[in-house]
């Protein structure tokens, strides 16, 4: 095979993989948001002043965050598929952004949460809810790793694009 057909082999499986994880997320986001307003019709006005507001809140940015640098990351293989080439300008800007947008959706919402912790006033039900925002932690931590890999290889691709631009100018 050539290496045209692999990059256009490796780019389908690359994007079905994405998609499925699309579609995985996807569910999520909508049991998230579920879970959200069904506390939040549970609680009635309280919602607001409980730490499940402020888990709930935390749970929506990241699912959405991440949700949208994986649509991200499948159009860097649709754009790889019409290149037939990784080396475009616009596969590391993707990347970056899909980066940004995953270590947000990861790390900024455990913040907000954090720091909405630390403001209100501790009960049982809200160290309940912290407890809760603790053990997803370790998940948040992957996407962190991954956000950092991703953005790794986007400075990558980039200098391999800046190389090819400099190889075609010189033939």
């Amino acid at each position: 095979k050539t290496t045209r057909q692999k990059i256009r082999i490796t780019s389908y499986i690359a994007f079905v993989a994405i998609a499925m994880a699309i579609l995985n997320v996807l569910i999520m986001t909508i049991w998230e948001t579920r879970d959200f307003f069904v506390a939040r019709q549970a609680l009635g006005a309280a919602f607001w002043q409980s730490a499940e507001s402020s888990v709930g809140a935390s749970n929506l940015l990241m699912w959405y965050l991440v949700l949208a640098a994986l649509i991200i990351l499948a159009g860097i293989f649709t754009a790889i598929l019409e290149n037939e080439t990784p080396f475009t300008p616009k596969v590391p800007r993707r990347m970056k952004l899909a980066a940004i947008l995953l270590f947000g959706g990861c790390e900024i919402s455990l913040w907000i949460v954090w720091i909405i912790f630390k403001l209100m006033q501790q009960n049982a039900l809200e160290t309940q809810a912290a407890e809760q925002l603790m053990r997803t932690m370790s998940g948040r931590i992957v996407g962190d790793v991954l956000a950092v890999v991703l953005f790794c290889l986007a400075y990558i691709f980039e200098h391999g694009f800046k190389l090819q631009q400099e190889n075609d100018e010189i033939l």
